[in-house]
């Protein structure tokens, strides 16, 4: 009896398994993406959990009481101990790029704009610093392609010890240059500056609503890049597929603190 109980488990457990994913893809395959939220328990941009276990998606989701944070692709690790998880950025963190911190935290501009570059040196000399948004707990570092300033990819700075992890969406599944699954397309963009332009502000009008806006699209390897306005001021960022069309609003961050230029 007690093994017939165990199989039938799971089994149950297989089905949920199969549906969750075909939910997933099904989602993806949308022609809009809602606003994704914050799943479950996981609270925090640096993927901070504050009870039980965190997704774990690149290493992105830690767990809590000393529990790791589930796996992550390509050496993802979570934290532990309601700790950032070091994601796909290689386990770099302030102090191991060498910028002292006040009591582990990120408490400045001068501070992210130092991560941000003693990083992307290491990464790659060619790379350069496009641009920096500061969000509640992290900042998001938009690199570029210093001899072609076109835009290369993203990651994350956790204001909470300066743990570097690569940005989550489009930038690893929309990006076919410098991205780790590539779900969009190659080649040349097939959807025009014009036609994402329409795509992203139809979102926002009916999703979002009065006082929200979009500028002008940022070509990004496989989609385009929007801010998204609200009230005149930056606000979240938006995606379009340059194939499909597909919106993909980045709803994770919650808003923007401010945008940080850097030289």
């Amino acid at each position: 009896m007690k093994k017939a109980k165990w199989i039938l488990g799971l089994s149950l457990m297989g089905v949920l398994a199969i549906t969750g994913t075909a939910y997933a893809f099904n989602s993806i395959a949308s022609k809009a993406v809602a606003p994704i939220p914050n799943y479950g328990i996981v609270q925090g941009q640096d993927g901070i959990s504050q009870t039980g276990y965190g997704y774990g998606m690149m290493g992105r989701y830690a767990g809590a009481n000393q529990i790791p944070g589930y796996g992550g692709y390509a050496g993802g690790c979570g934290g532990v101990n309601n700790g950032p998880g070091y994601g796909m950025g290689g386990g770099y963190n302030a102090a191991s790029l060498g910028i002292n911190l006040t009591n582990g935290q990120v408490t400045s501009d001068d501070q992210a704009v130092a991560i941000a570059k003693a990083y992307a040196q290491v990464l790659n000399q060619d790379f350069s610093i496009d641009e920096i948004h500061e969000y509640s707990d992290s900042y998001e570092v938009e690199l570029k392609e210093a001899k072609t300033e076109n835009k290369a990819f993203e990651f994350i700075i956790a204001k909470n010890g300066g743990y570097i992890f690569r940005e989550m969406g489009p930038n690893v599944m929309w990006n076919n240059k410098y991205g780790h699954m590539n779900w969009g397309g190659t080649g040349s963009l097939t959807i025009t500056a014009d036609q994402s332009s329409k795509a992203a502000q139809d979102y926002v009008n009916q999703q979002m609503g009065n006082g929200y806006s979009v500028e002008a699209p940022e070509v990004a390897p496989g989609y385009y890049e929007f801010m998204v306005l609200k009230d005149g001021k930056d606000y979240a960022e938006l995606d379009v597929n340059g194939y499909t069309g597909q919106v993909w609003f980045e709803s994770w961050h919650g808003p923007i603190i401010k945008s940080i230029e850097t030289k």
